[in-house]
């Protein structure tokens, strides 16, 4: 089976459609373990998971909570690094300062409290404060965002630039070293007839739950092993 692309200019029913189709994508891929839908070892059950857990007291996380949130962990059913996984320098970098984590998890907060109006500039705001702290690129930025706002941000990194700049007609080097040019590629998002379609047109328990995690998903059409 060829490769899904990310689905553009198509409603609802051509997303759920791209999704259930990288889903068995996955699934068939020899080098992957994992897959989009299923409830564990998934993006789905990463993102629920990682959802629940950026919420918490990142001052009361261990190392393995910590691992888990940066991408860095495999352990039981999941893998972690699904969104990106993130180099070894960013753990320090986010947890080894207590006054640095508290403003890297406000920053975060600030999304997840985010008005829909307000968005895109509060997601910029956002990533331009976590990306400020050294040895924190966008990859941490958006990943920690993709996880706390699944419904509005996806992950950008070193794996999935290109493709997502292909979609949203950008300079993927431009794309990674400039916030404002993902400010853009959100916007393109937020153009798609998929991204606008209400809940109401969701089937099922689980589809409702895709819909709550559309733009996070788009992940899993350009992830990399």
């Amino acid at each position: 089976m060829t490769r899904v692309r990310i689905p553009a200019r198509v409603g609802w029913n051509g997303y759920w459609t791209a999704v259930q189709r990288c889903d068995r994508w996955w699934k068939d891929c020899p080098s992957a373990d994992f897959s989009v839908l299923e409830a564990e070892r998934s993006w789905r059950g990463v993102i629920r998971k990682l959802g629940a857990l950026v919420r918490e007291d990142w001052s009361a996380f261990d190392s393995c909570a910590q691992k888990r949130l940066l991408g860095l962990q495999r352990r039981g059913s999941e893998d972690w690094a699904l969104l990106g996984r993130m180099w070894g320098r960013a753990l320090p970098a986010v947890f080894g300062n207590d006054s640095d984590r508290e403003r890297i998890k406000k920053a975060v907060k600030q999304v997840i409290c985010a008005r829909e109006d307000d968005f895109p500039r509060v997601a910029l705001d956002a990533c331009q404060e976590i990306q400020s702290f050294p040895q924190v690129g966008p990859g941490v930025a958006t990943r920690l965002l993709s996880v706390a706002r699944p419904d509005r941000v996806v992950s950008l990194n070193g794996g999935s630039a290109k493709a997502l700049a292909s979609y949203a007609g950008l300079a993927h080097t431009t794309l990674l070293e400039q916030p404002r040019k993902y400010e853009e590629l959100l916007r393109c998002i937020y153009r798609e007839p998929w991204f606008r379609a209400a809940t109401a047109r969701c089937r099922s328990a689980l589809e409702r739950e895709i819909w709550s995690m559309r733009v996070a998903l788009l992940d899993c059409f350009v992830y990399r092993v």
